[in-house]
């Protein structure tokens, strides 16, 4: 309970998509349970996380991904909606 109310509020992520459309960045008020071995699916495309940064509240948790290579092997597969940081 403590480290919920540390967070703060729950939201909606950002997402925002780059220039050239080969990356996302989300923007999250909470740490998601990403590493390099997982695919993330939005919008009909796959993903694969290239960083994980920090900024000020409230979204602190700030992950950029890109498009995976067409042949790049794919281990496990979260389908991501913003929404989900709004159910603990």
């Amino acid at each position: 309970a403590a480290r919920e109310r540390e967070l703060g509020p729950r939201m909606v992520d950002v997402v925002k998509a780059g220039p050239t459309g080969q990356f996302i960045t989300i923007e999250s008020c909470r740490p998601k349970q990403w590493d390099t071995l997982l695919t993330i699916a939005y919008m009909d495309k796959m993903y694969e996380l290239e960083s994980v940064s920090e900024q000020a509240p409230p979204r602190r948790f700030v992950y950029r991904l890109r498009l995976i290579p067409p042949n790049k092997l794919i281990r496990g597969i979260h389908q991501y909606e913003p929404a989900e940081t709004l159910t603990p």
